[in-house]
């Protein structure tokens, strides 16, 4: 008779069967989630190759393994002609320095050949593309500067309203009545490059505007248009609009469109404002890490569009002699331009010139639109993850959502880029309720303070309320112990007049976080709208109905996207 199991040692052997199962339907799950990823890499990476990037692929491969190639054979020769001194294996001396020395040839020579002509194949396209006025096409921004100027008053510039004094406000509203014409005709005179004219005392006409949509408006024009030096510039209207101004000097789709990284990465204002908000090593590590990937992502996808419109160009060239075909043709599709091409070369050009459109950002995107926005997202997305990444830990107000925007609707709306695991929900919330604290302990002292707080306007109210958001010189720990006697902390209360005094550069450092994180949103907005305008050609209306919902940014002042009332924060 068998010796009795043991209980515990029965139930495992029940479970076992299940839980190999359980196993292997894990095992099955992630290796179909693998190959699922590997086929979504690569459609994104087969629709950005060319012919001449595989030979150049080749080529550095044949080159960087030269050493390591002519070393194996070379040993493994070596090796065969220490044998032959025993065995008989046909190898002489003279065969195996031919045979390493013709290694080294091909995988040197060979490879420096191949990239070389991959080189040349695609610098010919690159330059014809430029040559064609590929580069030109930053107009495609100006185009949406409406939408812009609007954006950037609802999102930044409209919290500066509030903290001005009414004179100031009245004191535009009266300058723009009395003057209106002759300041619509001074912005007519620079659109129509009459510099010296437009330029006649535009600095002081300017310099009190920016305190209504109107002003904001005249100002806006007036610095994106008038050719003149940063410096002068600042000193000419209210507000420093350079980042602004630098938005618009990079095409879409053309490699010089990467403003948004480098303010980002050196902009002063910005690293300065990363600083204060101590985002510190682990900040700088995740950047250093997604920053070659996103440079990597958006240097391929402007290269395939570029070579491929430059090629589709030529063909169309000689197909339809005495017609230049542009990049516009492909990249800004609109009725008059594809009009002047019916009218010209007739409707068979035009088909041949809506296939090639197709076919080119088919092939480098998707032919559905989601699809194709995701691989944009992976070329700017992290743009906007980084601006709002810093608009969050320097401004409260966006925050703690008592704006007309708040960071868990950009999150909503705009982290299509993101899984569901990396939104970090739990430290996002443990990162509100610390910055509420914050607030509560400064509500606190300065309602123990009445003196003090009476000594605040606005903009200091906003400056400290900022320095205890980013625990500006630990402030913080200060007024958490703000209690009973310590509340007549003169220490605190001298610290809390120094940021006061300083005002100035706080708003300063604000506006510029604003405005950045502004402009990388309208980033996303302009990519998804250009990509809906090239995919579905010239005959759609002049904002696809995916993005006339609006998701904030354009939404006009005191409404709504649906076009309910807003509540107005003063910011």
């Amino acid at each position: 008779m068998h010796a009795a199991t043991p209980r515990g040692e029965r139930a495992c052997l029940h479970r076992h069967p299940a839980g190999t199962m359980v196993g292997m339907k894990a095992l099955w799950y992630g290796i179909r989630r693998g190959l699922r990823r590997l086929r979504i890499l690569w459609n994104d990476v087969n629709g950005l190759l060319t012919i001449a990037d595989v030979l150049g692929l080749l080529g550095f491969w044949l080159y960087r393994g030269t050493f390591r190639r002519t070393m194996a054979v070379g040993i493994t020769f070596g090796g065969l002609l220490l044998l032959g001194q025993q065995v008989e294996t046909g190898i002489s001396a003279r065969a195996a320095m031919t045979g390493t020395g013709l290694i080294l040839i091909i995988s040197c020579l060979g490879g420096l050949t191949l990239m070389f002509v991959s080189g040349s194949f695609s610098k010919h396209f690159l330059m014809l593309a430029e040559a064609k006025g590929s580069n030109l096409l930053e107009d495609m921004k100006r185009a949406r500067s409406d939408i812009h100027a609007a954006a950037l008053w609802s999102h930044v510039f409209h919290y500066e309203q509030a903290l001005a004094s009414e004179a100031d406000r009245h004191a535009e509203q009266q300058a723009i009545r009395a003057h209106r014409d002759g300041i619509e005709r001074k912005l007519f005179n620079l659109m129509r490059f009459d510099k010296a004219k437009a330029d006649d005392d535009m600095g002081r006409l300017f310099a009190c505007f920016g305190l209504s949509e109107d002003g904001w408006r005249y100002v806006f024009d007036y610095a994106i248009g008038v050719p003149v030096g940063r410096s002068l510039l600042h000193n000419r209207i209210r507000y420093d609009l350079a980042f602004v101004k630098d938005f618009y000097d990079g095409a879409p789709f053309h490699h010089t469109d990467t403003k948004l990284r480098e303010q980002f990465d050196a902009a002063a204002p910005l690293l300065e404002a990363r600083k204060r908000a101590r985002m510190g090593w682990l900040f700088t590590f995740t950047l250093w890490v997604r920053r070659p990937m996103q440079a990597m992502w958006f240097h391929f996808i402007c290269r395939a569009i570029q070579i491929r419109v430059a090629t589709a160009c030529r063909q169309l060239d000689r197909t339809y002699p005495g017609f230049i075909f542009c990049p516009d043709h492909f990249l800004w599709p609109t009725r008059e331009s594809y009009e002047i091409v019916r009218q010209r070369l007739g409707e068979q050009a035009v088909d041949d010139l809506n296939a090639a459109r197709r076919r080119i950002f088919y092939r480098v995107f998707h032919p559905e639109a989601e699809l194709a926005h995701q691989l944009m997202h992976k070329a700017i997305y992290p743009d906007f993850d980084f601006a709002t990444t810093l608009r969050r830990r320097f401004d409260p107000g966006y925050a703690l959502g008592e704006l007309d925007e708040s960071w868990s609707q950009d999150l909503r709306l705009y982290n299509r880029a993101l899984s569901p695991r990396r939104r970090q929900e739990a430290g996002r919330k443990h990162f509100l309720q610390q910055s509420r604290q914050a607030q509560r302990w400064l509500k606190r002292y300065l309602e123990a303070d009445p003196s003090l707080a009476a000594g605040l306007d606005a903009e200091a109210q906003r400056a400290v309320r900022i320095a205890v958001h980013v625990d500006h010189d630990r402030i913080r720990r200060r007024l958490e112990r703000a209690t009973g006697e310590a509340l007549r902390d003169a220490k605190l209360r001298a610290q809390i007049l120094a940021i006061a005094a300083d005002k100035a550069h706080w708003s300063l450092l604000l506006q510029k976080v604003r405005v950045h994180h502004t402009l990388a949103r309208l980033q996303i907005e302009d990519y998804e709208f250009f990509l809906e305008r090239i995919l579905a050609g010239p005959h759609i209306s002049a904002l696809p109905p995916a993005f006339a919902r609006g998701r904030g940014s354009s939404s006009p002042r005191g409404t709504s996207s649906s076009g309910s009332p807003r509540t107005t924060a003063t910011g």
